[in-house]
């Protein structure tokens, strides 16, 4: 492997973290607990035991990846009126991905290849589907034709956090938890609005101003749009906010957090990338979101995946130092200076191949270091091989 050649970026010390590490999630969902297992089961009745569970999370993002890829080519602007065919792949993406995001463990388990490599790719493949599935969402609201700079903004930092703090919590508490409302809640949400574009658009694009007004007082404003497209680009990143601070918020006080050294520090760097891409802050920020939201968008969100990354690692090695770990911020300030300075959207553009293949990057160098040090292979189902 091409990064086997770099040094990659965790220490001994810190790999030797993954031999204490077991994995602890439990969940709060209906239709994670009651739905949806059997249809997962008689799913895996058809899941060869020849077939890696590595192998079947890496196909499960493939499926989002070609939704995004069709989405940056065909929709730059997320103005698009798709076929309904066309929406109606997409649903089948978010389906097939999230179908096969459950089997991948019920496979592991089977085979008895569970292992932290396992845990860490899935949640790593995971952080790198929030990018790309919002994106999708975005074009099929057609969020292009509403949305403004702070919202676009918004869109690129919620549910990036989101998905952060989950894990930032978990570095304290060693446990994952999903709630009432969850992941597999959203992914459902996400599919039920790619089926409604295809065969009930006028669902979608209802005027919420009219579906509201007799539900909302009048002291609320709320603004004459399509429904989705307040759904995903308004009271998303509304409510996305609330819940992350009162995670984060609840996670600093808490007992657990408290043993722990400066437990604040892991927020510095989603924090800075925040702050440096705020078009309230950088007014010229606006124009780099107004003209090329989609590259904006993907600068920032692709920064936030490094982070979510890092915080799963912290959480399976306990070494809480990776999540602060800050470094790889500088072409992020270096891209977004041009547009600080002058308002020119160049950098931001340039930076964009450069921060994804680096974020990229960092996940294919830990699973290297994770597959060198359990001496496993991450297509096959070995067993991890503990040093401890």
């Amino acid at each position: 492997m091409l990064l086997s050649r770099f040094p990659g970026p965790l220490t001994q010390e810190q790999l030797r973290g993954f031999d204490k590490h077991k994995y602890n999630c439990s969940s709060q969902s209906i239709f994670d607990n009651y739905v949806l297992p059997p249809f997962w089961n008689q799913c895996m009745r058809f899941m060869p035991e020849w077939l890696a569970p590595n192998a079947i999370t890496l196909v499960a993002l493939c499926f989002n990846l070609v939704a995004a890829s069709f989405v940056v080519c065909v929709d730059p602007h997320l103005q698009a009126n798709y076929h309904p065919y066309i929406a109606l792949a997409f649903a089948m993406c978010i389906f097939v991905y999230h179908t096969l995001d459950a089997l991948d463990g019920k496979q592991a388990r089977r085979l008895g290849a569970s292992s932290p490599l396992g845990e860490f790719f899935d949640h790593g493949c995971d952080a790198i589907n929030t990018v790309v599935l919002s994106l999708v969402l975005f074009s099929v609201v057609k969020a292009g034709n509403w949305w403004t700079p702070n919202f676009t903004w918004a869109l690129a930092v919620v549910p990036q956090l989101i998905f952060w703090s989950s894990h930032y919590k978990t570095i304290f508490t060693k446990q994952l938890v999903f709630g009432y409302f969850d992941v597999t809640e959203v992914n459902l949400i996400a599919f039920s609005l790619c089926v409604c574009r295809a065969i009930a658009p006028h669902w979608i694009d209802a005027d919420v101003s009219k579906l509201l007004s007799s539900f909302v007082p009048n002291v609320l404003p709320i603004p004459s749009m399509p429904f989705g497209t307040f759904f995903i680009c308004y009271f998303t990143p509304i409510a996305g906010a609330f819940m992350v601070f009162g995670k984060v918020m609840t996670t600093l006080f808490s007992s657990q957090a408290k043993s722990y050294h400066m437990p604040w520090l892991p927020l510095v760097g989603p924090l800075s990338v925040g702050v440096m891409s705020c078009p309230v802050l950088f007014p010229n920020m606006a124009k780099c979101f107004a003209e090329f939201p989609i590259e904006t968008y993907l600068v920032v969100a692709f920064a936030f995946c490094r982070f979510s990354m890092q915080a799963v690692l912290a959480q399976m090695t306990n070494h809480s130092g990776i999540a602060s770990m800050c470094h790889f911020l500088l072409p992020v300030a270096v891209a977004f200076m041009p547009a600080w300075a002058i308002g020119s959207c160049t950098g931001v553009r340039a930076a964009l191949p450069i921060i994804s293949v680096q974020t990229v990057a960092f996940f294919f160098q830990v699973t290297q270091q994770c597959c060198s040090y359990g001496k496993i292979r991450v297509f096959h189902p070995d067993k991890w091989q503990s040093r401890s």
